[in-house]
């Protein structure tokens, strides 16, 4: 099936930060490591759009932008109203040219990750039970955080917002859960 990549800067449908041209452009002039670019190449189009799509959905899940959407009705997050850049306000009608390349950079990291999305759910726990009441943690819990971006990609767009970690039950939370007798 077609993928239709709608990169119209504040449209309703759209879909992406970058075009596929662009995103193949930025590839072949700013992507240092050969391997990276040889990645990106071996990919179709359709399979570039996907991708592209799919990195503009997750900077935006995972970033808290500054300022304003422009439209209530646009799709992304960009373009902004009172956002700055060195002091300077950025116009409500365009998109900083840093977020479409941290797009295709988040699409090099996503293929990279081989489509696995790092969330896995009650994974810190081997056992509950509820009378007498015992929980069991295994060798996971209290290790390392889970990557949801490159820091490449964090250090690009962070002058335009703030990072969050997705909320993941069992990542640094605790659920209440109510039990009624019935």
């Amino acid at each position: 099936m077609t993928v239709v990549l709608d990169a119209t800067v504040g449209g309703v449908s759209a879909n992406s930060y970058i075009t596929v041209a662009d995103a193949d452009t930025y590839v072949d002039t700013y992507v240092l490591q050969e391997s990276n670019r040889d990645i990106w190449i071996d990919q179709d189009s359709d399979d570039k759009a996907r991708l592209l799509i799919q990195a503009t959905r997750q900077l935006d899940w995972y970033f808290k932008w500054v300022g304003e959407r422009t439209d209530d009705e646009q799709a992304l997050g960009w373009p902004r109203q009172w956002a700055y850049r060195e002091d300077l306000q950025i116009p409500d009608t365009e998109i900083p040219f840093e977020i479409p390349h941290a797009t295709v950079e988040m699409a090099l990291w996503l293929i990279q990750q081989q489509d696995s999305i790092p969330v896995d759910g009650n994974y810190l726990l081997d056992e509950i039970a509820v009378g007498p009441i015992r929980v069991n943690f295994n060798e996971k819990s209290g290790g390392q955080a889970k990557i949801y971006m490159p820091d490449k990609v964090v250090a690009i767009v962070q002058q335009y917002g703030c990072a969050e970690a997705p909320q993941v039950p069992m990542a640094g939370q605790v659920r209440v859960v109510r039990l009624e007798r019935t």
